[in-house]
C-alpha cells in the first residue's frame, strides 16, 4: 500500500490555506453556483494541489489511530462502532474563514476518527485507556463536551495527538489527529444536526441557519442527556418543561415527517461489499448518494477520486472519504449521508411518549 507523503514545507502549506480561504468572487456564491466553484477552483490550482497533498498525508497516520482506538474501544465494548475520515475542502475553508487564527498547518481535525460506544460508562473507561497507555504520540489538551457541552448541545470526547513515527515514519511527525469518543444517543444526535444541515444547506452545526431548528437541538440534547443520566448540565433545570419544550418544537417544525421524508427521498447506488474505505457522493439536486468503494491497494485512487467529486459537486452536495470495516459499519458510522436518524427519532419518541 502507498502513502500519501508531505510534500510541501509547514509554510507553504499555510500560504495554500491563507488563499484558499480567501474568496476569489466579490462574495460567497462559489458555494452556491457548482460553475463559479470550479473557477474558484481553476483559480487556487497551485493552492489545492498543496491542500489535497496536506489532507492526504494524514492518512497513514490516522489509519494508525484507527486501528488502536477500535483495539481498545472493542475490549471495553464488543459492539462498539469505530471509522475514520478525512475532512471535507468545503469544511476545511469554512472553519478557517470562520477563525481568523486558524492555519491550515496547525489545524488538528483534518484527519478525525471515532468511536461509538454503548453509554456514559464506557465512553469514560475508553478514555482512561488512551489517558494511562504509553505511546510515543503526544497528547494535546482534551475536550470533554460531555462534561461542558458547546453552546449548541453539541457533546463528545475530543483527544487531539500528534503523530511521531519512527524511521522512514517520521515524516509524519507532528500530524494532527483528533480521536472522538461519544455514546450511540450523542452520535444520533449529531447525526440529526448534520442531515438537516445537509438537506436544508444550513450549517446548523456551525451555529447558522434556522434559530427555530437550533433551538430545537439544542433542546433535545439537553433532554437526551436525562436520559443518560447525565445530569452535571451547566445550570441546567430540569423539570418537565424542557420536555414540553422538545415536544412543541417538534411539532412546530414537524421533525419527525421530515427526517423520514428525508430518508426516503435517497436513492443508494454503487454500493461496495468488499471495500476498505469509501467516498460518499451526495447530490442533494438529484437527491442520489453514490458510493463507490476503494481497496487497500487503491488509496492514491480514493484521494484522486474525493478531489474530482468535491470540485464537480461544490455546494450542490457534500462529499466525503472515509474507511469502516464493511458497508454495514459504513452506514452506522455515518448515517447522517444515508439520512438515517432513526436511533434520533427513536430517543425522541421516548421523550415524547414518557414526559
Amino acid at each position: 500500500m502507498v502513502w500519501a507523503r508531505p510534500e510541501f514545507s509547514r509554510g507553504a502549506v499555510r500560504r495554500a490555506g491563507h488563499l484558499i480561504a480567501t474568496p476569489y468572487l466579490p462574495d460567497e456564491s462559489y458555494f452556491n453556483d457548482p460553475t463559479a466553484w470550479a473557477e474558484y477552483w481553476e483559480h487556487s490550482e497551485g493552492a489545492f494541489r498543496v491542500f489535497e497533498n496536506w489532507r492526504a498525508a494524514h492518512a497513514y497516520p490516522l489509519n494508525t489511530f484507527q486501528v488502536t482506538l477500535r483495539g481498545r474501544a472493542q475490549r471495553i465494548d464488543a459492539q462498539a462502532l469505530t471509522a475514520q475520515r478525512l475532512k471535507r475542502a468545503p469544511s476545511i475553508i469554512a472553519k478557517l474563514q470562520r477563525f481568523e487564527k486558524m492555519k491550515l498547518d496547525r489545524m488538528q481535525d483534518i484527519g478525525g476518527c471515532r468511536a461509538v460506544m454503548k453509554d456514559l460508562a464506557s465512553v469514560y473507561k475508553l478514555r482512561r485507556a488512551f489517558d494511562e497507555a504509553h505511546v510515543e504520540h503526544e497528547q494535546e489538551a482534551p475536550k470533554d463536551y460531555i462534561e461542558n457541552p458547546k453552546d449548541d448541545g453539541y457533546r463528545s470526547i475530543h483527544l487531539i495527538f500528534r503523530y511521531h513515527g519512527k524511521g522512514e515514519k517520521s515524516v509524519y511527525d507532528g500530524l494532527r489527529i483528533e480521536v472522538q469518543l461519544r455514546t450511540q444517543i450523542q452520535h444520533a444526535w449529531a447525526t440529526a444536526v448534520e442531515t438537516v444541515g445537509l438537506f436544508r444547506r444550513e450549517a446548523i452545526k456551525s451555529g447558522e441557519g434556522d434559530q427555530r431548528w437550533r433551538d430545537f437541538f439544542l433542546r433535545a440534547s439537553q433532554a437526551f442527556a436525562i436520559l443518560e443520566k447525565h445530569t452535571r448540565l451547566r445550570g441546567l433545570v430540569l423539570n418537565h418543561d424542557l420536555f414540553d419544550a422538545v415536544r412543541e418544537s417538534a411539532d412546530e417544525l414537524d421533525v419527525v415527517n421530515r427526517l423520514r421524508g428525508y430518508q426516503q427521498a435517497l436513492t443508494l447506488v454503487g454500493q461496495r461489499q468488499d471495500a476498505t474505505s469509501y467516498l460518499l457522493e451526495l447530490d442533494l439536486s438529484e437527491q442520489r448518494l453514490t458510493v463507490s468503494g476503494f481497496s487497500r491497494h487503491q488509496v492514491s485512487l480514493a484521494q484522486s477520486e474525493y478531489a474530482r467529486a468535491e470540485k464537480k459537486l461544490g455546494s450542490s452536495g457534500d462529499v466525503v472519504l472515509v474507511a469502516a470495516g464493511s458497508a454495514k459499519a459504513l452506514k452506522k458510522a455515518y448515517p447522517n449521508y444515508f439520512a438515517d436518524t432513526s436511533l434520533f427519532l427513536k430517543t425522541l419518541n421516548r421523550i415524547m411518549e414518557r414526559y
